[in-house]
């Protein structure tokens, strides 16, 4: 008897997860582009007028504060400057500590895959009033540095850490 109602749970149980990864695969949208695809919750908001040179930014929903937690995109032109990805680290590493106010970097390691290579820099700071951490990924490809950049206050960077992440991890470069 208790066996039956063990599998009867363990049913009910597959039944819910997989309506919850159905329902959470369809409240996501992807924004397909010529040198890049990304994916993110449909709650989030999409803004693609290149404002602060930005190829799209996406912006959280609305919290208690002014700043809306986002993930943005920057592609830079590296023609004729001859950045590799070691050298665009450095650079940019650089920048964190004399543009940020109290910048301090948490993390920079690199990633490896068999197809894809990049270097992940975690790093808290001040902007004005703002105290801030973000978590940026670099790709050199070619002449251009792709910068993907999830940012969010510090005081709701946790909660908004896994699905930033999982915005991040869908990034794609073509």
């Amino acid at each position: 008897m208790q066996l039956k109602r063990f599998i009867a749970l363990a049913c009910l149980l597959v039944v819910f997860v997989e309506g919850y990864c159905q329902a959470d695969n369809d409240a996501w949208a992807i924004l397909d582009q010529p040198d890049f695809g990304i994916s993110y919750p449909k709650s989030w908001t999409p803004d693609q007028t290149g404002k602060m040179g930005t190829a799209f930014v996406l912006f959280s929903e609305q919290t208690n504060s002014d700043f809306r937690n986002n993930v943005n995109l920057i592609v830079q032109n590296l023609n004729g400057l001859g950045y590799d990805l070691d050298k665009y680290v450095t650079l940019s590493e650089e920048q964190i500590k004399t543009m940020i106010g109290n910048s301090q970097i948490i993390e920079s390691k690199r990633i490896k895959s068999a197809t894809d290579e990049f270097q992940e820099v975690i790093f808290t700071g001040e902007q004005g009033i703002l105290h801030l951490k973000w978590r940026q990924r670099y790709w050199v490809k070619g002449e251009k540095a792709f910068v993907l950049t999830f940012t969010a206050s510090q005081a709701t960077y946790d909660q908004y850490k896994q699905v930033g992440g999982k915005i991040l991890e869908s990034f794609k470069l073509k």
